[in-house]
């Protein structure tokens, strides 16, 4: 008697899938410290009656090359280290702590409940150091993660793992105020980074997301370092 075994035969349909997201640049790395971004309103010391724009400040003066700046990166406990060369290059640096938790903290004196503006910190820490402006820097990492149709096999044990399944699509976007620190004028310079892509397979998918922004970022706090030096 001959025994006939079937396979029983699997259809596998792949459809392209696409996924979004937008993180914080001082969140790329799920750090355990960010606890959200400082207010942009709070660091700039705006109200509802503040002017618009530095030109309705009156008289501004730029950081100068290799003036003395304080150096802050929104939602971070130091500045990424791309970000503090790329300013080191050009003024004399001196790091301080964008983390929310910071600034949230009351002081003994407000009985009232009300929290020590943003501003008014930096402006403090900054004069403490002799530095002239304070630069706070927000960024966000927008990305989009296109499937392959290899993606059907790539679950495959070990042979799947370094077949190229995947497609990230990224655009970096930075922003910076500059703020005078005895007057409390301030500037805004930007840089939008340009749409990069990053093919990976399962096995290397984590560093090479990490090495897509890596790069980015070094381009883009390289470009927003010049021009606040041009001010």
């Amino acid at each position: 008697m001959k025994f006939i075994i079937l396979l029983p035969v699997v259809a596998i349909i792949v459809s392209s899938l696409t996924s979004c997201s937008s993180v914080s640049i001082s969140n790329t790395g799920n750090s355990r410290l960010y606890s959200g971004e400082l207010s942009e309103t709070d660091v700039l010391g705006l109200t509802s009656a503040s002017p618009t724009s530095v030109s309705a400040h009156g008289k501004w003066s730029s950081p100068r090359s290799g003036g003395r700046i304080l150096l802050v990166q929104s939602g971070a406990m130091m500045p990424d280290p791309a970000l503090l060369a790329a300013f080191e290059r050009r003024f004399d640096v001196v790091a301080f702590s964008g983390l929310k938790s910071e600034y949230t903290t009351r002081s003994s004196s407000e009985l009232k409940g009300e929290t020590i503006p943003a501003a008014r910190k930096m402006r403090a820490a900054a004069a403490a150091a002799g530095a002239k402006h304070i630069v706070c820097v927000w960024g966000t990492v927008d990305s989009e993660d296109v499937e392959h149709a290899t993606k059907a096999v790539s679950w495959v044990p070990i042979a799947g793992g370094i077949v190229p399944d995947e497609t990230e699509h990224m655009r970096l976007s930075l922003k910076a105020g500059v703020i005078d620190t005895t007057s409390g004028r301030w500037d805004s310079v930007s840089h939008y980074s340009p749409v990069t892509k990053s093919v990976s397979a399962n096995l290397n998918r984590s560093a090479r997301r990490t090495q897509h922004i890596e790069s980015a970022k070094e381009t883009g706090y390289e470009d927003l370092a010049r021009k606040v030096a041009r001010g």
